[in-house]
């Protein structure tokens, strides 16, 4: 049991290099995920039914149980041709429109006065929005180039997320405690 602890920690640790990774071969080589791109909607929604409605960093440790990786390098390969074409600014722009929603997310939460556990939910709900639906959506009603700023959220709001909630897990609890936390 210690072996498969430390395996899924080692995992659960390198999300964001799983995520690159697996969406740099779906880049590269497209052909062997398009066909996986009917079961999107059904992999979003198992994921958002094991989220549930609470979420805590302990729960963004069981990520790597969810399809969340296979999602992300279908969304990319679906897309590839099209995010050649377009990739810098949408980069840009989804790299914006991710950063202003986690700092705003948990900046305006913590001037609200909400606890810090409470502005760090916030902060990813606010901060990583449902792309994969997005880029159903688009591929199903709009044109197809229309799914690129979903494709590229897919793969850049799973990165930083992982990143924070690696960031925000690795802080000592003690130490990210501020007085106006602690309830009396």
């Amino acid at each position: 049991m210690e072996k498969l602890e430390r395996a899924a920690q080692f995992i659960t640790k390198l999300f964001p290099v799983w995520v690159i990774v697996f969406a740099a071969v779906a880049f590269f080589s497209p052909n062997p995920f398009k066909p996986f791109g009917t079961y999107i909607p059904y992999l979003l929604g198992l994921i958002m039914l094991g989220m549930g409605l609470t979420m805590s960093l302990d729960d963004f440790k069981l990520v790597f149980t969810r399809p969340i990786i296979a999602i992300i390098t279908i969304v990319v390969a679906l897309s590839a041709a099209k995010l050649a074409t377009v990739a810098a600014i949408g980069f840009i722009a989804v790299a914006m429109h991710n950063g202003i929603g986690l700092g705003m997310g948990y900046g305006a939460s913590r001037t609200l006065g909400l606890t810090h556990k409470k502005a760090k939910a916030l902060a990813f709900e606010i901060g990583m929005e449902n792309s994969g639906l997005a880029v159903a959506l688009a591929v199903a009603h709009l044109d197809p180039i229309a799914a690129i700023p979903g494709a590229i959220f897919s793969v850049w709001h799973n990165f930083t997320g992982s990143l924070l909630a690696g960031y925000w897990g690795s802080k000592d609890s003690d130490e990210m405690i501020s007085p106006n936390d602690v309830k009396a």
